[in-house]
């Protein structure tokens, strides 16, 4: 397996980039998304420390077999929707998480981060987690939030939340994949604390190089409002293996 990385040193830019071809091209074996991550979070984790963000982090070993990373999910209309891991440290949960991935992807255009908006995740799953990875304009669209939550319960999962969509967005980019570019994922692992409405995710303009993380509150947002630009996103967390 391999081993714990505590992320103390930046890898090269070109040891970065092979991990992520490597990823794009081979199988997702424990040890290569194992691998992945780690060079991920060092390169994040180092530029956090140019902005002054000093850091420890740790990625520990992917304990999931190779069965249970590539387990696609279905959508609303019964397609095989395929996955992939994150790893999303502890150290990004909460306020301080929020204050964290304003800093690292500054890019976003997310009212939320920028002007710190209170939010409330109704799960806020950290460690190895197992998320869709398509591009959104085809999936769970035309629902409804009560639509969205009988279907991810049917498949043992659960709605992901902002810092999820987050971290995922952002992996997913150099991978060539903008998720959500023409449509808007309800999150139903996070809500705005004023109004307790969803919060909605989506790319922006700027070639896809802007992520939106907003309270859902400028457009319709009843529970109730579906349309073909907007769908949803969710999460498979390990389950606890019961002992004998």
């Amino acid at each position: 397996m391999v081993a714990k990385s505590e992320l103390g040193q930046h890898p090269p830019k070109d040891s970065l980039q092979a991990a992520l071809e490597a990823y794009k091209n081979e199988p997702h074996t424990p040890e290569l998304v194992t691998a992945t991550w780690q060079a991920v979070w060092s390169d994040w984790r180092m530029r956090l420390a140019r902005e002054g963000v000093s850091l420890e982090l740790t990625v520990p070993d992917l304990d999931w077999d190779q069965d249970e990373i590539e387990k696609p999910t279905k959508a609303v209309n019964g397609e095989d929707v395929p996955t992939g891991m994150i790893y999303y440290p502890p150290e990004f949960s909460g306020e301080e998480g929020v204050r964290r991935l304003a800093v690292l992807f500054p890019q976003m255009k997310h009212t939320d981060l920028k002007y710190d908006l209170a939010m409330v995740h109704d799960q806020d799953e950290t460690g190895w987690l197992n998320a869709e990875t398509h591009r959104g304009d085809w999936v769970n669209v035309n629902t409804t939030e009560q639509n969205l939550r009988e279907h991810f319960a049917s498949q043992v999962r659960v709605g992901m939340n902002r810092h999820q969509y987050i971290i995922l967005a952002e992996f997913m980019r150099p991978l060539g994949t903008n998720i959500d570019y023409h449509t808007d994922s309800r999150l139903l692992g996070t809500r705005n604390s004023e109004g307790g409405k969803v919060v909605r995710a989506g790319i922006r303009a700027d070639n896809g190089t802007s992520l939106m993380v907003e309270g859902f509150v400028s457009i319709p947002n009843s529970p109730r409002y579906r349309d073909a630009s907007l769908g949803g996103r969710l999460i498979r967390i390990k389950p606890v293996q019961k002992s004998r």
